[in-house]
């Protein structure tokens, strides 16, 4: 029934104030400080190489990184280096590093070689840097280096005579800078310098003969108070930006038109001294202050957002570098805040916010259960921490206490469901029973154990709330089954296991309850397996791991429930990975591990593209039914957390996918993910010796072959993929050409070692992917010669072996003398048992020859006997159509003579009529009419023709006959010749049957069952001889009537002939020795022994096999299996 007043008064369950919260994406940045390598927080530059690095520069000197590990170059690992605090970096065409030095000039370090080009201040040589505090690099699109110092102006580096031009501030004089410091510089779209002086800002002029003035103390807009034009920025629509030390402003260059941020800028900056000004190729714009730290605006937001989640924003961070590389990462630094590395434009997943109420950290929710209704509203139960609402297009939640008591706070919620006809809200709990909400969170109904408000339950442990088709509800329970309740005829019925009913539950322990699309109920449990309720019963039918193969569970634990499109069921287990089941059939299939990463499946869900979504407890795999494919993402992705808790899951109706988990929501649109598509540079980057660091000429990365001594035979190479976005997923394969046969997968692996090599020249390649898997086939490589040891050379293996060859040659010498003394008195006594062993083989091959022949004859007369056999066959089958053409010759001779004598006699008859007509006798003419009886003439011959035709298909009918005994003939008497011939095996039976027509015909029935096999490789003769000994023994072996069958079969890559007949069979005692040469049952005279014998050597050289099978007095089977194809000699 519906609760009262009264009873809702006794519900713990309060609707509280609504908590706002921004909701804001998961800690989209990476920091790099000290624990991660850096040798100082304070960096005030980043650049990227073309090789791909990246480039730090710090207050404690220069740090090449590959992501992940950082290279030093300080005075104590450079010593060349002229100071180790670097203000300003810049890199040229050709991959040199311009390094910025606070008081130690300009270096430029070549990385490849490690050598480095110091440029300082020297007052006395005006072609030297005017002063060694470098503040700010610029290469122009000339290639041009600027450097910007802090009290000696601008400086023009000309590479022609490695010297420096200089541009000073010269008060009264036209074209001269403005001041000495110098803050910035940038280019303008047509590609005319521009830049920021501690007193305004200034582009130099065309012709490059002095520096036109836009902003200084003469023309200084009202709008700003300070002229220190900190950052110089040329937007893409050619606006220049500059920060000040008194807010944001713009010029354009052409116009000269000045506007200040609130003119231009839709939002307001919380710290009005711009640092840094950045423009990402995305379109987001990228802000770094001096108080405030950094600053993001998106287009189309309605305010800067501080980069970084809400307990590490960066307020109080001096931001002194953004930079953007080649992949879209944004990288930010400054004074002491380390380095920030940033991706928005490959973030896939999102977390949401979470409330604060009751003192809850905001990254402690434990998500256990989600919902969501029609309107987008989106519920998120709790383990203890309430109930969460995100309303459609807000950006804050809403927080309701669920039941609990006083002392242990809101009870978890573990099930959750909305049921859009009755607009209510069912809740599970973990020990407070079911609960029922209105659409204003003012309970409805409560159902529990014993009783409850409205109703009683079998058990307080809520896991799973469904309401079918007829709005009946499901409730599924920890330990107590399953329950239907009716809320209108107010009846509850539990569903249990019942030990002695295979048609009942399996266990009492519900996890879930879902519907599929024809209506069915699946209940999925621990320990018992799913099970299937149809429509309009109570049987349940079920799945375990107790069934039949392929009606069998990998695992009895279920944990979630997903129907794809095409119907089937895909269930989640804990420890057995995801199943597979098809409703049509109840057939299941195991989804192969590797596509899902893990074997414990938290949830399962699909996306509009038909994909397969599955929580894991290593994160989240996306699986591409169609093709097999998978892609894993962890962490490491943006995932918030990779520990997610079972079934909660939620997909909503535009395509967005809720998982929670122990640390909060993660969320993402499947439709919106983006892949990286950045081909990745590949790099060595270390090279070691026995666990030394190789010091060489150059740096590893330049290397295209290195020479190894005998004794550095063990080394070990690293490399990277230099591509940044998430480089603990970039993966490596490598090869030692002239050591590895194959690629060796590395996985996330970066380096390869190599132990105790032979000398010779070998070539180590690597290629690598970036995160999303997107791999560059080039890669890099280096040719590594390792020289041999002087014992391993060729010169020395020569002399070693000329020496044995000088020594064995000693050696053999004086052997040899006294080998050639014992050799003479052996000599003689040779002689003599030599002349006797010659007699013995004289006589031992006259006996071999001997048996030869008496072989050659048994075999032939084997022959003959299957010849006589043939003969005789071919004779009976000839002699009745040659009889019948015969007895036909002589009637149809008479035929043709009486049909001449009616042709003659007519054809006198008419030449005595025309000669009538001729002469004009019409009396003649009338009698000779009357003398011919035409129509009796007529009838007569077509008699004799009606008898000839007869006689003529006789004689046709007979040579048909004929000529198929002999094409019969012809194709059991086939001539072998030196090389296989394709053969078609039926063709040799069919022959064989008909030329032995006469020992079965009108006694022996013949079946042939033949498949569609193909022609093997063959002596045809000799097959055929085969055929005819084992169908003549099986002719013979029956004594009266009976039957034989022939089967032919394809099987696999050969073709098996069987042979059976109904006759006497073989009786066991001599079945072991039927192919011995001489063994025959037949009585003396009636045959050789030799017929199976020769048949198992035909077969054997063909190789092949004959077998044979027989039960005494029911008949004897042969098996041949012939290979489809030979295999040449």
């Amino acid at each position: 029934m519906m609760m009262n007043n009264r009873s809702s008064s006794l519900l713990l369950a309060l609707l509280l104030p609504i908590t706002s919260l921004l909701a804001q994406p998961a800690r989209d940045f990476l920091q790099f400080g000290i624990p991660e390598g850096l040798p100082h927080l304070s960096v005030y530059s980043i650049r990227q190489s073309p090789d791909g690095f990246m480039w730090f520069g710090t207050e404690n000197g220069l740090v090449r990184f590959d992501g992940y590990e950082m290279k030093y170059y300080d005075q104590s690992t450079t010593p060349a280096l002229s100071g180790s605090n670097i203000s300003t970096i810049q890199i040229d065409k050709n991959g040199h590093i311009w390094l910025g030095l606070w008081g130690e000039g300009i270096n430029r370090l070549d990385p490849l070689t490690g050598t480095i080009q110091r440029f300082n201040s020297n007052p006395e040589d005006h072609t030297t840097l005017s002063d060694d505090r470098a503040q700010v690099l610029f290469f122009d699109r000339n290639d041009r280096l600027w450097a910007g110092t802090y009290k000696g102006g601008l400086n023009r580096y000309q590479a022609e005579t490695s010297t420096w031009a200089h541009y000073h501030a010269e008060p009264g004089k036209s074209g001269g800078l403005i001041s000495e410091r110098i803050w910035s510089m940038a280019e303008t779209r047509d590609g005319r310098l521009l830049v920021g002086t501690e007193n305004g800002l200034q582009m130099l002029r065309p012709d490059e003969t002095g520096f036109e003035t836009l902003i200084g103390p003469a023309n200084r807009p009202v709008s700003m108070k300070g002229l220190q034009i900190r950052t110089l920025a040329v937007h893409p629509d050619g606006w220049v930006w500059f920060g000040t030390d008194n807010g944001l402003f713009r010029i354009h260059p052409e116009t000269r038109q000045i506007q200040p941020a609130s003119q231009f800028f839709p939002v307001s900056i919380p710290d009005p001294i711009i640092n840094q000004i950045h423009f990402e190729k995305s379109g987001n714009i990228w802000i770094g202050t001096y108080r405030r730290g950094l600053m993001i605006y998106q287009p189309g937001g309605k305010s800067m957002v501080q980069a970084g989640d809400r307990t590490t924003g960066f307020n109080g961070y001096d931001v002194r570098v953004i930079f953007e590389d080649r992949t879209g990462n944004i990288w930010a630094g400054g004074r002491g805040m380390g380095i920030r590395k940033y991706n928005l434009q490959y973030q896939k997943f999102f977390g949401l916010p979470a409330t604060t109420h009751d003192g809850f950290p905001s990254n402690s929710l434990d998500i256990l259960s989600i919902t969501g209704t029609p309107d987008g509203t989106i519920y998120f139960g709790t383990n203890g921490q309430g109930l969460h609402v995100l309303k459609p297009g807000k950006d804050e939640l809403g927080y309701l206490s669920p039941p609990g008591s006083a002392a242990s706070g809101p009870d978890a919620v573990q099930a959750l469901y909305y049921d859009s006809r009755s607009r209510l809200l069912w809740l599970g709990t973990r020990n407070y029973g079911l609960w029922a909400f209105n659409e204003q969170f003012k309970p409805v109904y409560q159902f529990g154990f014993p009783s409850g408000q409205t109703g009683s339950i079998s058990g307080n442990s809520i896991r799973s709330v469904l309401v079918d088709d007829e709005g009946l509800l499901w409730v599924g329970t920890k330990g107590n089954g399953l329950n239907r309740i009716d809320l209108n005829l107010k009846k509850t019925r539990v569903f249990i296991n019942e030990p002695d009913n295979t048609a009942s539950l399996q266990s009492n322990d519900i996890r879930f309850v879902a519907r599929s699309a024809d209506s069915s109920l699946w209940v999925g449990t621990d320990g018992g397996g799913i099970s299937r309720l149809k429509p309009g019963t109570f049987q349940f039918e079920n799945w375990s791991t107790g069934r039949a193969s392929d009606f069998r569970l990998s695992n009895n634990d279920v944990t979630c429930f997903f129907q794809s499109p095409d119907g089937k069921i895909w269930v989640g287990t804990d420890g057995g990975g995801v199943n597979i089941i098809d409703p049509t059939n109840g057939r299941v299939s195991v989804l192969d591990q590797s596509r899902t990463g893990h074997p414990v499946i938290c949830g399962i869900t699909g996306d509009v593209g038909g994909q397969i979504w599955i929580q894991t407890l290593t994160g989240i795999t996306r699986y591409n039914p169609a093709t097999g494919q998978s892609r894993l993402y962890r962490p490491g992705d943006g995932i918030p957390s990779s520990i997610f808790n079972i079934n909660s899951i939620y997909r909503t109706s535009w395509s967005s996918l809720y998982m929670g988990g122990i640390q909060g929501v993660t969320t993402f649109n499947p439709e919106k993910l983006t892949e990286n598509m950045q081909v990745p540079p590949v790099s060595l980057t270390g090279f070691r010796i026995f666990n030394r660091e190789w010091t060489g000429d150059s740096s590893i990365t330049a290397k295209k072959i290195l020479h190894l001594s005998p004794e550095e035979n063990f080394f070990t190479v690293s490399f990277a993929s230099l591509d940044y976005v998430n480089p603990r997923n970039n993966r490596y394969k490598y090869q030692l050409t002239g050591f590895d046969d194959n690629w060796i997968d590395a996985g996330d692996r970066r380096y390869a070692s190599y132990s105790n090599l032979n000398g010779g020249t070998y070539t180590f390649r690597v290629i690598g992917s970036n995160n999303d898997g997107l791999w560059n086939p080039a890669g890099a490589s280096v040719t590594i010669v390792v020289h041999p040891p002087f014992w391993k050379t060729w010169w020395f293996q020569l002399l070693l072996l000329l020496a044995l060859g000088l020594a064995v040659w000693v050696v053999i010498y004086s052997r040899t003398s006294f080998i050639r003394s014992v050799n003479r008195g052996l000599e003689s006594e040779i002689s003599k048992r030599t002349t006797e062993l010659r007699d013995k083989n004289l006589e031992l091959e006259k006996t071999i020859r001997n048996l030869h022949d008496t072989q050659a004859q048994l075999f032939q007369q084997e022959k003959m006997a299957s010849l006589g056999t043939l003969v005789a066959g071919v004779a009976h089958e000839i002699n009745n159509p040659v009889n019948f053409i015969h007895s036909s010759i002589p009637p149809l001779s008479h035929d043709i003579a009486e049909l001449i004598r009616e042709i003659e006699a007519r054809d006198y008859q008419q030449a005595k009529m025309l000669a009538a007509i001729d002469s004009g006798d019409l009396d003649r003419l009338k009698v000779l009419g009357q003398q011919t009886d035409q129509q009796e003439r007529a009838i007569y011959i077509s008699e004799l023709k009606a008898e000839m035709d007869v006689l003529l298909k006789g004689i046709e009918s007979g040579s048909n006959r004929t000529a198929e005994i002999v094409k019969s003939l012809r194709t059991f008497t086939r001539v072998d010749e030196d090389t296989w011939k394709r053969f078609p095996v039926t063709e040799g039976l069919d022959s064989t049957i008909q030329i032995l027509s006469p020992k079965w015909k009108n006694r022996v029935e013949v079946v042939k069952d033949y498949n569609d096999v193909p022609d093997i490789d063959c002596y045809p003769g000799q097959i055929n001889q085969v055929f005819m000994n084992i169908l003549v023994n099986a002719f013979d072996a029956i004594p009266g009537s009976g039957k034989v069958t022939v089967r032919v079969r394809k099987k696999k890559q050969s073709v098996e002939i069987v042979i059976s007949d109904t006759g006497t069979g073989i009786p066991k005692d001599i079945m072991e020795r039927i192919f011995e040469p001489f063994f025959t049952t037949k009585q003396v005279g009636k045959g050789t022994g030799l017929g199976l014998a020769i048949s198992y050597d035909i077969i054997t050289r063909h190789q092949g096999t004959i077998s044979v099978s027989s039960d005494a007095g029911k008949g004897t089977t042969f098996t041949i299996v012939l290979p489809v194809n030979q295999q040449s000699d």
